[in-house]
């Protein structure tokens, strides 16, 4: 799994538990529509840190905590090993 996959994971994680709405999302990281659909349904190849700092500040949560998850740190592990 890729990076961008393993956030769009986390936030259809949130979703399904009823944290966060698609719209809310998008209100609350001031990111644009089109950048929130793309990583939903994960056509966004290449997420940069300013759009990923942008959607911890929408959730209320640091980087460090967003980030903080087993599917972050094997993909971390995948990337350690390239």
């Amino acid at each position: 799994m890729n990076f961008c996959e393993c956030v769009a994971n986390k936030l259809w994680k949130l979703y399904g538990e009823g944290k966060i709405t698609w719209y809310g999302l998008e209100k609350a990281s001031g990111c644009l529509h089109s950048t929130i659909m793309r990583i939903k349904d994960y056509s966004n190849k290449d997420i940069t840190l300013e759009t990923l700092s942008k959607i911890c500040h929408g959730l209320g949560v640091t980087l460090i905590e967003f980030l903080d998850d087993d599917d972050f740190r094997k993909c971390f592990e995948e990337v350690k090993y390239r």
